[in-house]
């Protein structure tokens, strides 16, 4: 009888109390998993979109994306639709930053798995658009840009 690591099991139960019915709903599947220093993560598909759940010390993180290795967090994806659809520009530097550093509270875990439900239509569509490669250079840049304000 095997046994789960303890980061696993935590993670198992984030999953089943905040994200198993949006990943049902979905199609959702579990792709892989892996250790880590301080935890470890799991990784769920829809065949469009992964998910990456990172349990770091009892602390979960949410990530998005297209492609192992390059995921988003919730709050950048977040922050990336404010700026475009209020069409905040480059110029406008107090906006900007508040929509970058609007981010949800550390442990807002139901916030966060409200926010994906209500915008998983939209991420989807940019993750599986013919422009996501625009996409992911604009996101690179807020990414870099947020950084200055942090």
């Amino acid at each position: 009888m095997a046994f789960l690591d303890s980061w696993e099991e935590e993670l198992n139960d984030f999953v089943k109390k905040y994200y198993q019915a949006f990943f049902t709903k979905n199609g959702f599947k579990f792709l892989k998993k892996e250790a880590g220093q301080g935890g470890g993560l799991m990784i769920f598909s829809d065949s469009d979109i992964l998910v990456e759940m990172v349990n770091n010390k009892g602390r979960f993180v949410i990530k998005v994306g297209k492609v192992e290795g390059q995921y988003w967090g919730l709050d950048m994806i977040k922050a990336y639709f404010k700026i475009v659809d209020y069409r905040i520009d480059e110029d406008d530097t107090i906006n900007r930053k508040k929509a970058l550093l609007d981010g949800f509270k550390q442990d807002d875990y139901s916030g966060n798995a409200a926010y994906l439900a209500n915008n998983f239509n939209k991420m989807k569509d940019i993750f599986s658009s013919k422009k996501y490669d625009e996409i992911k250079l604009q996101l690179e840049k807020l990414s870099l840009e947020k950084l200055k304000y942090a």
